[in-house]
């Protein structure tokens, strides 16, 4: 005997397949920190390119003239605008190059460029840019493992 399919099986089995795909494919993909509309942005990472990890110490940071002293002048030392990417980026040690793509927990667990560099920023210590005093000081400093990507070609 064959069983046939009405169209409610059909809707149900398209659905269940559909939820298993999206499954998968949120499962393995790196998601990227969306960019603020009208802002400067840096080339994308290339998530296919080969990564490394690292344990850091992760500080956070804002424009202010208590983060930043005299270099508060909302400008990263790249040269791009803190406003950048959304205000979603690092600081990190010279060894990572500007425009390194970083995945950073708990820092919106996107992929964030490097953009900025620091006097403290040496070894194994990065800092996270929040466009807000209270906002750094809830982050405040964490132990982190970070997700290292190869620079895109940007500059």
């Amino acid at each position: 005997m064959k069983k046939r399919f009405g169209s409610t099986d059909v809707l149900y089995l398209t659905t269940i397949a559909s939820l298993f795909t999206l499954l998968l494919t949120t499962a393995v993909s790196v998601h990227v920190a969306d960019p603020v509309p009208d802002q400067d942005t840096p080339a994308r990472p290339d998530i296919t390119q080969p990564f490394i990890t690292q344990q850091v110490t992760a500080t956070a940071y804002c424009p202010c003239e208590k983060c930043c002293g005299q270099y508060a002048d909302n400008i990263t030392a790249s040269g791009k605008s803190v406003w950048t990417n959304g205000s979603k980026f690092i600081a990190a040690p010279s060894y990572m190059p500007f425009y390194t793509w970083v995945i950073v927990p708990g820092y919106n667990d996107t992929a964030v460029p490097v953009l900025d560099r620091g006097g403290a920023i040496k070894d194994n210590r990065i800092d996270v840019f929040f466009p807000t005093h209270q906002e750094a000081l809830e982050w405040g400093v964490q132990e982190v493992t970070i997700t290292i990507f190869h620079p895109s070609n940007e500059e």
